[in-house]
């Protein structure tokens, strides 16, 4: 957990924190840096205390299972869960 308001972890550790957990989940570090910056304002620049989760694969497609047509020849998908703490 990082805590903006009282002192925790700086957004640029954050940032790199939040790449690497994507990066190792299977995306590139383009798509990582996309989503990223998509919630930046959410997991960056909003004071407060939040828990963020990466789902393995396997239980993140029985839990949102996908089927795309035509078949990717290779398809990343990384869940995500977001909590925010109770102050």
């Amino acid at each position: 957990m990082f805590s903006f308001s009282q002192g925790g972890a700086t957004g640029p550790k954050v940032r790199a924190a939040l790449l690497a957990l994507l990066t190792d989940g299977g995306l590139t570090a383009a798509e990582a840096d996309g989503l990223i910056d998509a919630w930046e304002g959410q997991f960056l620049a909003t004071p407060g205390r939040r828990l963020l989760l990466r789902l393995e694969p396997a239980d993140y497609e029985r839990f949102c299972p996908i089927k795309v047509t035509p078949t990717p020849a290779v398809m990343e998908r990384v869940g995500l869960i977001l909590y925010e703490c109770p102050e």
